[in-house]
């Protein structure tokens, strides 16, 4: 498993697009996001020995310190083998020195995050530079609106992570 610096094909974008939108997190990344996050260099690309896209992570800095993880996607048919683990372990190794958040709905994700050290947090014990981030970027009203246009109601099983 090799992270790529190889750029995304269109046809790459669009089946990562699709996968992220039948992902079982509530993410609906549009080709614009998804853009804006390979412009600003913080999206990793895996590929394998044969030079196939296996997956991706999207990341935010937020913070000198803070980095959020915005999505972790495997391809279908590369799942069930390890690979969100490596990621998230190359990914770690990628941005020494920073501290990560994370929210999950995924039941899997969550149990990945758990084994690699990261800690469930509730919203009291948030860091500051996280709960400025979260003010800001998470209630947005579009945001919200769009959540709420979708019937949202995985809420109860949502889970905030935290890696130092």
């Amino acid at each position: 498993m090799k992270l790529s610096d190889k750029k995304l094909t269109k046809s790459e974008k669009e089946l990562i697009l699709k996968e992220l939108k039948e992902s079982t997190g509530f993410t609906d990344y549009k080709k614009e996001e998804l853009d804006y996050f390979v412009n600003k260099n913080q999206l990793l690309i895996f590929r394998n020995n044969k030079k196939e896209l296996v997956g991706i992570i999207i990341y935010e800095f937020f913070d000198k310190k803070w980095a959020e993880i915005r999505a972790i996607l495997v391809l279908k048919k590369f799942r069930g083998k390890g690979y969100g683990k490596k990621f998230l372990k190359r990914t770690i190794k990628k941005l020494k020195n920073k501290k990560f958040y994370v929210m999950s709905f995924d039941g899997l994700a969550k149990n990945l995050f758990i084994r690699e050290n990261f800690s469930k947090i509730n919203y009291l014990e948030f860091p500051w530079p996280l709960m400025k981030y979260l003010l800001r970027e998470r209630l947005k009203w579009y945001k919200v609106r769009a959540l709420l246009a979708k019937k949202e109601t995985r809420f109860k099983d949502l889970e905030h992570f935290i890696y130092n």
